[in-house]
């Protein structure tokens, strides 16, 4: 992987809430003045990590190092989970899976619970859940999917497992992402991925949400990790759509987010 020194300072995540800026961070991951200690990061992903010219493959930031997980194009959640292992050295996982799960019909509830046993088989301290990106599909053959309205679902499941678990969401595409969830003008070639200059951003952003995910999480009282668990539990056994569902889910522990805004915006969530 190519590692390049230095982060964007300053850079503030859109739309997802308080942020630590760049330059609040200890550039080696120590948070002391002892010796440096980068942060490994595990990946599971499907070609948005993949890619040679991926944010993966972008990371600009010596303190953090890729330690493992399992990257292929093409692959769904489940097939994810059969090839990843364990990865001792991970601090946290990152997550950006579903794309290709829209692509083949996969139930929202099944990427979920493949993630959750991700998560268990690669047995890192921290998680964090990042949004699949925005789509121009609209009718995905075979199938005749609409990955555009079906990412706006996927999404807000991210939403809801990483809530059960109290684990970290962001979405680093937030900025390519249009009122329908299609991508904005200039930033795809093929509807489906982010050009490799809009990639060189998403890296910036996932480099400060892999810092707080490792920074914050690993600071939270055990009692507030379990905490979003409960207040999830009690919003699924509240009834409503499954947008007010979603709209009263807690802040995740570390980046408060909660998908409230586009629940005003009529068709933009799905009823049901």
């Amino acid at each position: 992987m190519n590692i390049r020194r230095g982060i964007l300072a300053g850079l503030v995540p859109i739309a997802l809430g308080p942020t630590l800026a760049a330059t609040a961070l200890p550039a080696d991951g120590s948070g002391d003045a002892g010796a440096p200690k980068q942060i490994g990061v595990a990946v599971a992903g499907d070609s948005l990590s993949a890619a040679p010219e991926s944010w993966l493959h972008q990371l600009d930031d010596p303190g953090i190092v890729a330690v493992g997980g399992f990257q292929r194009s093409g692959y769904t959640s489940g097939q994810v989970l059969d090839e990843i292992t364990a990865v001792p050295d991970a601090d946290v996982l990152v997550v950006m899976l579903g794309t290709n799960d829209l692509k083949r019909g996969v139930a929202d509830a099944d990427t979920g619970r493949n993630i959750e046993r991700i998560v268990e088989k690669v047995g890192a301290p921290h998680v964090l859940i990042s949004f699949i990106p925005p789509s121009d599909a609209t009718d995905w053959n075979p199938g005749h999917h609409d990955l555009q309205r079906g990412g706006i679902v996927e999404n807000r499941t991210l939403t809801a497992v990483a809530a059960e678990h109290g684990w970290m969401v962001a979405d680093p595409f937030a900025p390519i992402r249009s009122f329908r969830n299609g991508y904005a003008a200039g930033t795809t070639t093929d509807g489906i991925h982010p050009t490799a200059t809009v990639d060189t951003g998403v890296a910036e952003r996932m480099t400060l949400y892999i810092r707080q995910a490792h920074l914050a999480a690993a600071g939270a009282r055990p009692d507030l990790r379990s905490e979003p668990a409960r207040l999830a539990r009690r919003a699924a056994e509240a009834g409503g759509s499954a947008c007010e569902q979603a709209a009263a889910l807690p802040a995740i522990p570390a980046l408060p987010f909660r998908p409230a805004g586009p629940c005003s915006v009529p068709g933009a969530w799905p009823a049901r």
